[in-house]
C-alpha cells in the first residue's frame, strides 16, 4: 500500500525540520549539563534518547498547531495578538506532551 504525501521527501517533512532540530539543540544542551553535573559526583547517566524523542515529539506538536483553524484568529489586528496567543497555544501543548 502506497501512502501519497508520506516519507522523507514529504513537504510536511521539511516544515518540521527547522522545529525539531532547533529542539533537538536545546534538549541536548540541557541533557549534557545534567550529564556534567551527575558525572561530578561519578553518577553514571545516559539521555540521549530522551532529547531525540523529545525533539521529535515537540517538533510534532509545533507544526499540529501551526495548522489549527483558530491560530489566526485576529488578522486585522497587529501581528504581537496572534503572537501571543500562538505562544500560549504552543506553551499549553508543550506542557502536556
Amino acid at each position: 500500500m502506497i501512502i501519497e504525501g508520506g516519507g522523507i521527501t514529504s513537504p510536511l517533512f521539511f516544515e518540521m525540520l527547522p522545529s525539531t532540530i532547533f529542539f533537538f539543540i536545546a534538549f541536548s544542551l540541557i541533557l549534557a549539563t545534567k550529564h556534567l553535573m551527575l558525572s561530578e559526583y561519578g553518577i553514571p547517566w545516559t539521555g540521549f534518547g530522551k532529547s531525540v524523542i523529545g525533539a521529535l515529539l515537540v517538533g510534532k506538536v509545533v507544526l499540529i498547531v501551526d495548522k489549527l483553524p483558530f491560530v489566526n484568529r485576529f488578522p486585522e489586528k497587529p501581528l504581537i495578538y496572534n503572537t501571543i496567543l500562538k505562544k500560549d497555544i504552543d506553551t499549553n501543548e508543550r506542557f502536556y506532551v
